[in-house]
């Protein structure tokens, strides 16, 4: 429970750190190429910071979710290569999958 515990709250703030990432991004390229060129760069800026926070959370996560697997005696790591390698562009649909998927698991354990 520890496990699913400690996912919920690192994949929570990646969450935000990612949203944060693509949102102040995209919005930093826009305005840099429209002429607000400092405020463009201090969202840029925002956006380099939140992807920082993503990273440092990232491995957090896949060592929770590997933790949580060695209860079930299942090899997270080798069976989830592909979601591991998708997941850092399109993490708000890993994020959805792993918790109904663990939702799901941990009822097999209880």
């Amino acid at each position: 429970l520890r496990h699913i515990k400690d996912y919920h709250e690192n994949s929570t703030l990646a969450l935000y750190g990612h949203i944060m990432f693509l949102i102040f991004g995209i919005f930093g390229t826009i305005l840099k190429n429209n002429n607000f060129e400092i405020l463009g760069y201090m969202f840029i800026f925002i956006s380099f910071l939140s992807l920082l926070l993503f990273l440092i959370l990232f491995p957090k996560i896949l060592n929770n979710q590997s933790d949580f697997y060695e209860l079930l005696d299942k090899k997270f790591m080798k069976n989830n290569a592909i979601f591991i390698m998708l997941s850092i562009p399109l993490f708000i649909l890993y994020r959805i999958y792993f918790n109904k998927k663990m939702k799901e698991d941990l009822m097999k354990i209880k």
